[in-house]
């Protein structure tokens, strides 16, 4: 008997205990979040209510405004002071002007005349050193080349040549023109060879002159020009 009064005492305990464990569980759990809910309300409650505040002071309390006047005007610690001044002038003697007034240009002293003999030999002497100016210009400058009388602007254009002169002319192919107010800077390049003014370009054509714009030559004792840059294709 006392065995199983034993058993039945531990089977009731066993029960008791599952009983009540969900209860305890669920108030482990209630604890906890609970202070989870206080721990995340106090500052947003903390928030909301200063915002509140502020916005209920910032409505209701407006700025005052209050206008201030002067009841005298301010005195200055100094005065200023006066403006108008007093020039004492006087008159200039007029005794300069009376002695202007009473010179005579006609008794000023004319200015001594220099002796005939005296100007002569000042000419002269201008005229010689003249002259030597003249001269050491003349050395000193370099000596132009002029072309013949026939070689001029004026000079006939080739293709304008009677067939009879300007087949004598072979082909000519114009591949350079270069133009100096120096004589001896000019140069053109005619069938690939440079030449200038005074040398023979092909057989029996000379070459007279070099212009801004064209070259004057020569075949037999007739010039003729040729525009730079343009070739000759000859007969």
């Amino acid at each position: 008997m006392s065995l199983l009064t034993s058993a039945s005492r531990q089977a009731k305990r066993v029960e008791q205990a599952h009983f009540f464990m969900p209860e305890r569980l669920h108030g482990e759990r209630g604890s906890k979040a609970s202070w989870l809910v206080w721990l995340l309300g106090l500052p947003v409650c903390a928030v909301l209510g200063a915002a509140t505040n502020y916005g209920w002071h910032l409505l209701h309390n407006e700025p005052v405004v209050q206008r201030v006047e002067v009841p005298h005007p301010t005195e200055l610690p100094f005065k200023p002071l006066n403006q108008n001044y007093e020039f004492v002038t006087e008159p200039l003697p007029e005794a300069e002007e009376q002695n202007l007034a009473m010179i005579d240009p006609a008794a000023l002293p004319l200015p001594a005349e220099q002796p005939a003999a005296e100007e002569a030999d000042t000419r002269s002497s201008l005229e010689k050193r003249f002259m030597q100016a003249v001269n050491e210009t003349v050395q000193s400058e370099p000596p132009v080349v002029r072309a013949p009388a026939t070689a001029s602007s004026d000079a006939t254009p080739l293709g304008a040549l009677p067939p009879r002169i300007s087949q004598q002319v072979p082909a000519m192919k114009y591949g350079a023109h270069v133009y100096s107010s120096i004589p001896a800077s000019r140069t053109i390049n005619i069938n690939g060879r440079d030449y200038h003014e005074g040398d023979e370009v092909v057989s029996g054509v000379v070459l007279l002159r070099i212009e801004s714009e064209a070259s004057i030559f020569r075949v037999g004792s007739q010039s003729f020009s040729l525009n730079a840059l343009t070739d000759w294709q000859g007969y």
